[in-house]
This record gives C-alpha cells, structure tokens and sequence, in this order.
C-alpha cells in the first residue's frame, strides 16, 4: 500500500514539473534571475550599511560629512606628531650612517627624539615604533637593540 502511494505521488510530480517547465520561457528565466540577483544585492548593500554604521561616525566638526573612524580618531595632529617623530628618528640614523658610533651615543639620539613625543607613549603604535627604531639602527648604524631598552628610552 504505502509504495502505490510513494509511486502515486512521484508520478503526479512528474506531471506537474513537466507542465511547470514549459509554462516558461527562457526569456522569463532570465529576467527571473536578473530580478532575485537585484534585489539580493540590494539586500545586501543595505546590510553592510548598517554594519559599518555602529563602526564609523560622521565628524561634526567640520561639517563636511567626511567619515572618521570611530575605533580610533586620526586626528590632524596625531599624523603630525608620527610624522615628525619618523623624520626626527630619520634624522639621527641618519646622521650617525656609516660611522662607527657607540649604542650610547645613538641612544641618546633617540632618547632626545621620543621625550618630545611622550604623547605616543603607551599608544596602539608604541609597539611599532619600538620595531621602527631596531630596524633602523641596525640597518643605518649596525647596532641592535632590544625591546626593553628602546622602551626604557621613552622614559
């Protein structure tokens, strides 16, 4: 009994799938697609805006709606203040270049360099500051430093 009725039912699908694909045409499968592509798209740019609307605010400042992150605030003056410290760092590798030049003496350079920049101390960028400053010196001046001693120079 139950398989006449499992027969029953794969035939009375097999009816309705064979009416169902001739009702369409392939201009009508086309635009089908097209329409369910548009409108997941569309779904989709409306769910990455709401995502990234708690991650970014609107300055206010300016008015002029340009976005600013709101993990962290990149501020005119912080890029400034990294980019002079980069320069100013620059600037003593630079000087000490190709000299035989005592660990002492570069980091007093570099100690002189980081108290004017004691507002980057104990940021997200102090760690890649620390990395910055080995790899110069033994790239520039030959002498290796290790962590501890490139943050005992920022005290």
């Amino acid at each position: 009994m139950q398989r006449w009725v499992l027969t029953v039912c794969i035939f009375a699908i097999g009816f309705k799938t064979k009416d169902m694909l001739e009702q369409f045409s392939w201009t009508d499968y086309v635009v089908g697609i097209m329409v369910a592509t548009v409108v997941y798209y569309a779904a989709l740019l409306v769910w990455i805006k709401f995502l990234t609307k708690s991650r970014f605010k609107y300055s206010d400042a300016k008015g002029d709606g340009h976005r600013v992150d709101a993990e962290e605030d990149r501020t005119p003056t912080a890029s400034t203040t990294i980019e002079t410290l980069v320069n100013d760092l620059n600037n003593v590798f630079v000087q000490h270049k190709g000299k035989t030049v005592s660990k002492q003496a570069l980091a007093t350079g570099i100690r002189e360099v980081l108290q004017r920049s004691q507002g980057l101390r104990g940021s997200e960028i102090e760690d890649s500051i620390v990395v910055y400053i080995q790899a110069e010196a033994e790239q520039h001046c030959s002498v290796r430093f290790e962590d501890a001693e490139v943050i005992k120079m920022w005290e």
